[in-house]
């Protein structure tokens, strides 16, 4: 009869309606994310800042998944790396399922993928850091509300108190932090491993007393940590991605640096700047392989960006207008960062939103004009703050 039921509602509302298809979603997938949330809770009890021995071992088990490892559930995206979760603790409010804000970006997307008219559609926001994709999605759904929130990392809390970070500080001295190229679940790469591991610890290195390596979960038993430890290097890591602590330990190994290079772009970049830590991208002979295809566009944007950031933080001198110009175009910079109030705002006005159009997908552009007619005239502190984040998130020529 269970089954029955679950079926007549993918039927009718899979994918029509937000509330119907994560009951489909998570009823399909109950077993899976039962034992998601069991290594959830056992990857998120390992300090891999400083135990990173631990999550080796555990990361074994994983390094031959091609898939990405996730709750199945709308708003899986916005689970990954913590990023949901930093952002409810910092408003001050709990995290049950991620309904209300399901398509927070998880990272920087280089290649700036064109995103499907359908699936814009589908979702009732969308979040990004800074605003690089915010009218490709206006182009599509101008009433689609759009939050650029800047560098997630400063909506983390640190991994460790004030206390902790400054007597490792202080044991560690100056301090060298290096982020090598990663691979994901479906790629591969190849570069030349002892040249890089020679050119830090002969060069960048020698101006530090101490190099932490930030390895990534599913790659922390590459050849090329080893080649660090061997010479010196403390290896660290910020967990795995489906780890809600993921987050607060790469704002603690980062706020432990005083430099960080890296010989790849990523969102480590960003997250530097904004911790005032400064970031240097370092030469490398990088060969990908990917067994997901990128339009000829999309290697066009991955290739351009690459020389625009190589050409902007490659020289390693001091912050420049270049490096800004980036941080603001990809992270959005700290003019989008918002306080906890508005962020709890933001969180209400979501939760507005799907109950004036009671998660149908249909109803979803009427519900943010509803929205806008009620708050238009609301004077209240909350109802001006709402009124202001969802003027600034939709495209508001539509409406006038």
């Amino acid at each position: 009869m269970e089954l029955q039921i679950i079926d007549e509602l993918k039927n009718r509302t899979y994918k029509k309606n937000l509330f119907a298809t994560d009951f489909v979603v998570r009823s399909a997938y109950m077993k899976n994310n039962l034992q998601v949330e069991r290594k959830i809770k056992e990857f998120s009890d390992v300090d891999s800042v400083q135990s990173v021995g631990q999550l080796k071992e555990k990361v074994k088990s994983f390094e031959n998944v091609k898939n990405i490892y996730g709750t199945n559930c709308i708003g899986s995206e916005s689970l990954l790396y913590g990023h949901i979760h930093a952002l409810y603790d910092y408003a001050g409010l709990p995290v049950n399922k991620p309904l209300l804000l399901p398509k927070m970006e998880h990272g920087v997307n280089f290649s700036e993928s064109p995103i499907l008219e359908q699936d814009i559609k589908a979702y009732p926001n969308r979040i990004f850091q800074g605003s690089y994709k915010k009218g490709m999605v206006h182009s599509a759904s101008p009433l689609t509300p759009v939050f650029c929130i800047g560098p997630y990392i400063h909506y983390a809390s640190n991994y460790y108190t004030e206390d902790q970070i400054r007597s490792i500080k202080m044991k560690n001295g100056k301090t060298l932090l290096v982020f090598p190229t990663h691979t994901y679940e479906s790629s591969s790469m190849d570069y030349d491993l002892l040249a890089f591991v020679d050119n830090v610890m002969n060069g960048y290195g020698k101006a530090f007393d101490t190099i932490l390596v930030s390895g990534y979960w599913l790659n922390l038993n590459s050849k090329i940590y080893e080649l660090f430890e061997e010479r010196g290097a403390i290896i660290v890591s910020a967990g795995a991605r489906f780890d809600p602590n993921f987050l607060r330990r790469l704002k603690t190994i980062i706020s432990l640096s005083d430099m960080v290079i890296g010989n790849d772009v990523g969102t480590h970049i960003g997250y530097s700047l904004h911790l005032n830590k400064p970031f240097q991208k370092v030469s490398s002979k990088i060969v990908k392989k990917d067994s997901f295809l990128f339009s000829a566009t999309e290697e066009m944007n991955m290739i351009a960006n690459d020389k625009l950031f190589t050409a902007a933080f490659g020289s390693g001198e001091e912050t420049s207008g270049d490096q800004l110009a980036l941080f603001k175009k990809f992270w959005g910079g700290p003019e989008f960062v918002k306080t906890p109030e508005e962020i709890r705002n933001l969180i209400m006005l979501a939760q507005k939103h799907l109950d004036f159009s009671r998660g149908s997908i249909k109803r979803y552009d009427a519900g943010v004009l509803k929205l806008w007619r009620e708050l238009k005239g609301d004077q209240t502190v909350d109802g001006k703050m709402q009124f202001k984040i969802l003027k600034e998130a939709i495209n508001i020529n539509k409406l006038e």
